[in-house]
């Protein structure tokens, strides 16, 4: 696997970058969608863009709006690797878009995925949108369901704020007829998981984060998942599952927090509510 300074560079150098602006930190890969967001403690990459190459997207796996998180250099939100390169279930589950940070409508995948590595009907993704101010950015991407049965056919939007102690993020989802919508949040095996009243508080040994979500009309689990950290083997790890009742249009919001960033972030959280 590349480490994601290895990626960057690739990226850097065969397709141009863009810089929003200078001092912030926040890189566009115009290409291929992803978006990251660093300085000296933290790492935050969101991927926004479609499967690619079109022609034969056969490496790609349905994470599409899934983000990853590093805090002064060691994973927290993870990407779970590619598995193997077998058609096997390890390889399935790699691909699948219950496998990464991202929110799962109508149990529907984002693409049809079969075989190690093919690819056929596939969501439709639109152009991210930035904005910035002195205090914040805020980044949106988008994707239209389309290839689902007529009436289960949806938009998901996920936006993110960026903000200097904590990050927002919010999904909304609208669709005719949704029956099921969960958001998955996968850990590295490292992560140890404190549930407090109004929050979890997540610890790798040295680095401490706050997960903090709108409860109203939601419920919270935290299932098995598996890191591929090396082909072909894997580690156990935490994923927070979250679901909500079903209506029309969707909408759930969570915070990830450092310690000294919670007041602010549970006033940011107040001022979005589920739906």
């Amino acid at each position: 696997m590349y480490r994601y300074s290895d990626l960057e560079r690739i990226y850097k150098y065969r397709f141009p970058e863009k810089k929003i602006p200078e001092k912030t930190g926040m890189i566009v890969f115009n290409e291929s969608g992803f978006i990251v967001n660093r300085n000296k403690h933290t790492h935050f990459i969101f991927k926004t863009g479609c499967f690619g190459p079109d022609y034969q997207p056969g490496h790609s796996h349905c994470d599409v709006l899934s983000f990853t998180l590093h805090v002064n250099g060691q994973p927290f939100f993870i990407d779970p690797g590619l598995g193997n390169y077998r058609n096997s279930e390890i390889r399935q589950y790699a691909r699948s878009v219950w496998a990464h940070n991202t929110v799962v409508v109508n149990d529907l995948s984002q693409a049809e995925c079969w075989h190690a590595f093919r690819m056929g009907r596939r969501i439709k993704c639109d152009k991210p949108k930035i904005s910035h101010r002195s205090d914040e950015i805020v980044v949106s991407g988008s994707y239209y369901h389309h290839w689902a049965p007529r009436f289960g056919r949806y938009r998901h939007t996920r936006e993110i704020k960026f903000m200097k102690n904590f990050w927002g993020i919010s999904d909304a989802i609208d669709g005719a007829s949704i029956t099921s919508v969960s958001t998955r949040f996968h850990l590295h095996p490292r992560i140890k998981i404190t549930e407090k009243d109004d929050r979890l508080e997540l610890y790798d040994g040295k680095n401490k984060l706050y997960f903090i979500y709108n409860k109203e009309n939601v419920s919270l689990s935290i299932l098995n998942g598996r890191y591929f950290s090396e082909y072909d083997k894997y580690k156990e790890n935490k994923v927070l599952n979250i679901s909500i009742k079903i209506a029309r249009k969707i909408k759930m919001s969570y915070v990830i927090s450092f310690p000294d960033g919670y007041d602010d972030a549970k006033i940011y959280l107040a001022s979005v509510k589920n739906g």
